[in-house]
């Protein structure tokens, strides 16, 4: 795709969405588009997409209305060929054109100005409520039929409804629509741990927002805030500890640098911006690893700095620790500063968790560790240093069995991720410029750095699942197939639900002996015929999904 791809006003997405004849909307496949050929500019400015027989023109950088592109074949703008072109593209972040549902927002310069978030409680508004109750009924939908099913529909639907709900000042909800849409629109991309938590998360905030709307009072907490806030810190003294890529679904690319202070919290120093997929997300992040970040003036980059010590003075941050580039603030890089040996004693964070961690092998495409217990666990990488080769780096390491790791690892819904790890300079010979720590997927390993030879990876048997994995494998299953998943396979289930009661998770193998018997719940049609009732299915689902989501916190 090219650099200059244009982008695509989610509103208008949804409309060209809604608008194709049934017959059309068989044949998008919402994961791979149809290839464009000859993208590129014209000498009037516009730019064209070739569909076929048929030609796609973009006006404006960013398409917010039907006069911003056009297709020149007799059915448009009703036509496949437009459809596939805007799902091509990026959809934009910038305001839509009409914001007057915003309730006095205004737009300068591509800049919105959003009213202050709600402060007070009551019940919804009848617009909330309105935006709520779609909300719930495009879940139930959605539940039933299952991603799989590829409708364009499902996400126009979801695109809708996240703009209503941030118009609407429903934030939170908002967010979370948005994260439906990157499940919908990028099949097979997402770790289904990971979709399976996104439906779940936005279900629950409609959930939550109905049910508090009915007792009379919906918290302004549950409602969400317009944007990040910052707040005024006193003078940080930080130790750089990783940096991560970022390549989110939003289309921003870039990496994370995380610091740590005295008292154990972590801090953030983000530098990413949008861009258009593909290999331009993976260059981008790498050349943001060599840049410095917009933090008090410091020409230290995001390389050096999460291996050395930072001092902030008139530091902004945020509630989640994310440090603003505000004017007043002044940062200074330190001395490189080593990793405090008691941080792999027994030390963990909400986040991050420190631990020493024996070389083994591999189990399956994952890193074999082995703990001072004997245990193994296993760990992979992110998704965005997965995108950036990372796997090949987990494979040298599993050639090379007895290397002792100082591993960063985070706890995930899709498992243990390694984020960053350091090594002794007897078994692996980094570059002097990375201090003996590897930030996974942004430092490559190569052979050469290894003193042992390299051995053939041994594969190790998959290491046993506990509770949590059943659960969140037929949650996906559901998520993924609908009510398929559950009609056309009940032994396996009945099997699933035993090994729960074994591992002593009674409520959970309740639950979904329950999620079963709620799919196969119908009524009788005048003809005779079997019509399921679609509410009971969604409503178990997401029992389970919060189950499973609190039985991993207290794992953990």
């Amino acid at each position: 795709m090219p650099e200059n791809y244009p982008r695509v006003s989610a509103l208008l997405l949804a409309e060209v969405l809604d608008s194709l004849p049934a017959r059309l909307r068989k044949k998008i496949d919402l994961a791979q588009s149809v290839d464009a050929t000859d993208p590129g500019h014209l000498s009037d400015g516009s730019f064209v997409v070739r569909q076929g027989s048929a030609t796609v023109t973009f006006t404006a950088s960013i398409a917010l209305t039907l006069e911003d592109v056009s297709c020149d074949c007799l059915l448009s703008p009703r036509c496949l060929h437009l459809a596939q072109a805007l799902l091509r593209c990026e959809v934009s972040t910038a305001p839509d054109p009409t914001p007057d549902g915003l309730d006095g927002a205004s737009v300068t310069d591509s800049v919105v100005t959003v009213p202050a978030a709600d402060t007070g409680s009551g019940p919804l508004t009848p617009d909330q409520l309105g935006v709520v109750e779609r909300s719930l009924a495009a879940f139930v939908k959605l539940l039933g039929a299952g991603t799989a099913a590829r409708d364009p529909l499902q996400l126009a639907t979801f695109l809708r409804l996240a703009h209503e709900a941030k118009a609407q000042r429903l934030y939170t909800l908002g967010v979370q629509c948005t994260a439906v849409c990157a499940v919908l629109s990028t099949q097979g991309t997402i770790a289904r741990n990971s979709a399976v938590t996104n439906l779940a998360d936005a279900y629950l905030a409609a959930h939550h927002l109905a049910h508090r709307h009915a007792q009379g009072e919906v918290p302004a907490s549950f409602l969400g805030k317009p944007r990040r806030s910052y707040a005024g810190r006193e003078a940080l003294s930080l130790q750089g500890i990783f940096t991560e890529p970022i390549i989110a679904a939003t289309g921003h690319a870039g990496v994370a640098t995380y610091l740590r202070d005295s008292g154990g919290a972590l801090w953030s120093v983000h530098s990413n911006m949008p861009v258009l997929g593909g290999d331009v997300a993976t260059d981008q992040a790498r050349q943001y690893y060599q840049r410095a970040p917009r933090l008090g003036g410091i020409s230290t980059s995001h390389q050096e700095l999460t291996r050395r010590t930072l001092l902030v003075s008139n530091a902004k941050a945020s509630e989640d620790g994310r440090l603003g580039a505000a004017a007043q603030v002044a940062a200074v890089a330190g001395a490189v500063g080593d990793w405090d040996p008691q941080w792999f004693a027994a030390d963990t964070t909400e986040e991050i968790d420190f631990v020493r961690l024996e070389v083994r092998g591999l189990s399956g495409t994952a890193l074999a560790l082995a703990g001072p217990d004997g245990r193994i666990v296993t760990v992979q990488p992110s998704a965005a240093a997965r995108a950036l080769g990372a796997l090949d780096d987990l494979l040298e390491l599993a050639r090379h069995p007895g290397t002792l790791l100082h591993c960063v690892l985070r706890r995930t819904v899709d498992g243990l991720e390694l984020l960053a790890f350091a090594v002794d300079a007897d078994q692996i010979r980094l570059p002097d410029s990375w201090h003996g720590r590897v930030m996974l997927g942004l430092d490559r390993l190569a052979p050469a750095y290894f003193s042992s030879p390299s051995q053939q990876a041994r594969q190790l048997p998959p290491v046993a699942a506990g509770p949590w994995p059943i659960m969140m494998q037929w949650l996906g299953r559901v998520a993924v197939h609908g009510r398929a998943a559950l009609v056309n396979d009940r032994s396996s289930l009945a099997t699933d639900a035993a090994r729960l009661q074994d591992a002593n998770c009674v409520y959970g193998a309740r639950l979904l002996l329950e999620l079963q018997a709620a799919a196969h719940q119908s009524s009788r049609a005048f003809d005779g015929t079997i019509v399921y009732l679609p509410e009971p299915l969604p409503k178990a689902w997401l029992a389970l999904a919060v189950f499973a989501q609190a039985w991993l916190a207290a794992a953990s």
